[in-house]
C-alpha cells in the first residue's frame, strides 16, 4: 500500500512542501491454525502390503509460510501399523492381516497443529486473539483389501457318500464346494477354486472286480471329479460289486 503525503505551512502565504510517497507492507502474523479439508479421509490397502504410502490427510493454513504437524488419536493397537510423515502422508508400515479380527476396516483419529517458529507479536496486535496454537481434528478410515493369502480347506479329511449299484455313468454323486472352506473373499476364494482327482486308490476285491471293466468317459477312472468340484459315476456297475467302497 502507498500514501502520497505533503506538508503545508499556516502562514501568509501558505507554503506546501513537495509530495512524498509512504510505502507500506502489511506483514503476516501467525495468528490462524490449520484446518482439515475433510472431516473424514477414506483410504485402502491392501493385506500384505508394508512400507508403502496409502494416503495423505490435507490440511490448510492461511499463515504464510506456516509448518503444520500431523499426530495420530485413538489408533490404539495400530499405533505399530502406521506413521504420519510431514504434509500428512500416511504410511503402513507392517502388513496386516485381513481375516484376522478387526482388521478389515481401521478407523483412527488424526490431529493438525501448527508447529512454525512462532514470533511473540502480542504487543503489536493489541487484544487481537491468536489462535495458531490451536488444533484440528478428522477421522480417518481405512479399508484392508482381500489377497488371495488363504488356501482353501476340506471340512474332514475324509468324505464319505454312499451310491446305489444302478447309478448311471455321469451321474452326480456328490459337490465338493459344499466340504470346502475358504478364510479369503469369493473374489479370491470359491471363485478360483479348481477341483482334480489326485489319486484313485482301490484295494482288496473291488479292485478285482474293477480291473476288466471300461471307462465311461475320458478320466480313465470309475470316478471324476470336474473343475468346479462335481463327483461324477463313471461306469456301470454289476451285482456282485453291491457293498464295496472305492
Amino acid at each position: 500500500m502507498k500514501v502520497q503525503i505533503m506538508a503545508t505551512d499556516l502562514g501568509t502565504p501558505n507554503r506546501t512542501s513537495s509530495p512524498v510517497i509512504i510505502s507500506i507492507e502489511v506483514g503476516d502474523v501467525n495468528d490462524q491454525p490449520p484446518s482439515f479439508t475433510e472431516s473424514k479421509f477414506n483410504f485402502s490397502v491392501q493385506e500384505g502390503k508394508e512400507n508403502i504410502i496409502i494416503g495423505q490427510v490435507v490440511a490448510n493454513d492461511p499463515d504464510k509460510n506456516s509448518l503444520s504437524c500431523f499426530t495420530f488419536k485413538d489408533i490404539g493397537m495400530y499405533s505399530d501399523y502406521f506413521e504420519i510423515k510431514e504434509m500428512g502422508y500416511i504410511i503402513v508400515k507392517k502388513p496386516l492381516d485381513r481375516e484376522k479380527k478387526n482388521q478389515s476396516t481401521i478407523t483412527f483419529g488424526v490431529e493438525v497443529r501448527d508447529c512454525s517458529m512462532v514470533e511473540d507479536v502480542s504487543d503489536q496486535c493489541g487484544n487481537y486473539p491468536l489462535k495458531w496454537n490451536s488444533t484440528d481434528n478428522a477421522n480417518v478410515r481405512i479399508d484392508v483389501l482381500d489377497a488371495d493369502d488363504n488356501p482353501p480347506q476340506f471340512v474332514s479329511d475324509v468324505l464319505r457318500v454312499g451310491m446305489r449299484r444302478n447309478t448311471e455313468p455321469n451321474r452326480e454323486i456328490l459337490q465338493l464346494k459344499g466340504k470346502v472352506t475358504d478364510k479369503d473373499l469369493p473374489q479370491n476364494g470359491i471363485n478360483k477354486w479348481i477341483f482334480q482327482m489326485v489319486s484313485l486308490n482301490m484295494t482288496g476285491d473291488i479292485n478285482n472286480l474293477l480291473s476288466n471293466k471300461k471307462w465311461e468317459k475320458g478320466c480313465n477312472s470309475a470316478i471324476c471329479v470336474t473343475g468346479n468340484g462335481t463327483v461324477v459315476n463313471n461306469m456301470w456297475y454289476t451285482q456282485d460289486m453291491s457293498g464295496f467302497s472305492i
